[in-house]
């Protein structure tokens, strides 16, 4: 992104439709907030008009220029455009403890607001043709609970979710009239997503993102259904995974993130978990301030993650910049000869806008937009101020299975509180009985058909 800074410039997106923003869901998260009155509403208008100002791509919308290249026109959008409220149902009421208040808003009140705000603001391609906004609030007010849900959506195509969480602490700083938090748009930074003698994350989307829009009949399984629930983790028992592996590892230490990702290893079906990393302060000449995706991004083996020493193997390959965990192997095509989790950490990240009198009661990142894709996700992130590490996952898989690997994998039983913890032992055994006795009458039944057919064609020996 260049010459951002020009209001109502035709700024160039190179390489235009085939960057892989273009084709991404946009960042978006969901808060649920108490005390919201009639006076907050009209704060975060005010600080949203302040905001633009101070981010003219934030108003803009996407045009394709007589050369057919792809743009952003700064300003084609005011903030009353871009805040949205309407007055959501009358019978809830937010729940007493933080993993109901997680669940409330990802069953009962994402949909209702999905229903505000269209939809959502769409990919790239979908925001060119309607010449919709690339960044947008949209909330719902809870009458009854004197609440409101409020919904922030940032097109890829502008940032990552570094860049998200820093426009929520902009905006919280406009609304309490402190210091200005600076973003800086169309600075030039040097790629960190590329390694050298290997193929860039750009290359690799090139290959494989029009592939991946007919990519879900190919990648189907027998059984497979969507599982999206949010996990809380216990963080005593990360600080004590933590101390345990991190003498394995050759920095001598490994994070919380490492440990996470290796949990959630072992509940997954993907072949290969994609993991991006921020690289602000990083990378030369990338910092907090800068806006855009900067990120660097890892394939790993699911199954070397899900190993005893997964969180080690992933601190040290980290450690090694390199794009893929052994030298000279990338995926080919990885969204669709594969099957992919994506996995982000954004705990560090989290930083909540909180209107004057109001009080955060639950925060979460959307995964609700992944079921459209081939692919897995996971997004590790803080639910409220001061509260828990969370993890929203949205993945395909047998639910039997997952609860079983989800009741007997080492971590990430530990890690978390149990799942599906009201369902009896004894049925999680019979369902899994039942699922393989289904394989293998089907796999018999298969054997003698063809065993028929074979003796049909070819008669008597």
């Amino acid at each position: 992104l260049d010459n951002l800074a020009l209001p109502m410039a035709l700024t160039p997106l190179p390489p235009g439709e085939w960057d892989s923003w273009f084709w991404a869901p946009p960042v978006s998260a969901l808060t649920l907030y108490a005390r919201w009155t009639s006076g907050s509403t009209a704060e975060l208008r005010d600080a949203m008009g302040r905001l633009l100002a101070a981010n003219p791509p934030l108003g803009g919308k996407l045009e394709r220029a007589d050369d057919g290249s792809i743009g952003i026109r700064c300003g084609a959008h005011t903030a009353a455009d871009l805040v949205r409220f309407a007055v959501g149902s009358e019978e809830y009421v937010a729940p007493d403890t933080l993993p109901d208040r997680l669940d409330s808003l990802q069953r009962c009140l994402e949909p209702d607001l999905m229903g505000v705000a269209g939809g959502g603001i769409g990919t790239g391609s979908e925001q060119l043709a309607s010449g919709g906004p690339l960044f947008r609030i949209s909330a719902l007010t809870l009458p009854r609970d004197g609440g409101a849900v409020v919904l922030v959506e940032l097109a890829h195509l502008l940032g990552d979710g570094a860049t998200f969480y820093r426009l929520c602490a902009a905006l919280d700083a406009e609304l309490r009239g402190g210091s200005r938090v600076e973003l800086i748009w169309g600075e030039a930074v040097p790629p960190c997503y590329r390694a050298p003698g290997h193929m860039t994350l750009r290359d690799q989307w090139r290959m494989g993102v029009l592939p991946m829009k007919y990519a879900f009949p190919l990648q189907a399984r027998f059984g497979r259904k969507r599982v999206s629930q949010i996990a809380v983790v216990d963080r005593k028992a990360l600080r004590s995974f933590k101390k345990a592996d991190g003498a394995a590892s050759k920095a001598g230490f490994v994070s919380s993130n490492d440990v996470i990702m290796s949990a959630l290893a072992e509940v997954y079906d993907s072949t290969n978990i994609l993991m991006h990393v921020n690289m602000r302060g990083r990378a030369e000449g990338a910092r907090a301030e800068h806006a855009g995706n900067i990120e660097r991004n890892i394939f790993f083996p699911r199954s070397l993650l899900a190993a005893r020493r997964g969180p080690a193997f992933l601190r040290d390959v980290i450690l090694s910049k390199l794009y893929y965990w052994e030298a000279g192997r990338v995926p080919l095509v990885p969204f669709l000869l594969n099957s992919v989790g994506i996995a982000t950490n954004w705990a560090s990240l989290t930083r909540f806008m909180v209107p004057t009198g109001t009080k955060v009661l639950a925060h979460c990142p959307l995964s609700s937009f992944v079921e459209a894709l081939p692919v897995d996700l996971a997004v590790i992130f803080q639910a409220a101020p001061g509260g828990p590490i969370c993890i929203n996952h949205n993945l395909r898989t047998r639910k039997m299975l997952f609860r079983w690997r989800a009741s007997t994998s080492r971590r990430w039983r530990a890690l978390v509180v149990p799942l599906d913890a009201s369902v009896p032992w004894f049925k999680r055994y019979a369902e899994l009985l039942a699922y393989w006795t289904a394989v293998v009458t089907a796999g018999l039944s298969a054997g003698v058909v063809g065993g028929w057919a074979c003796a049909c064609y070819l008669g008597p020996i």
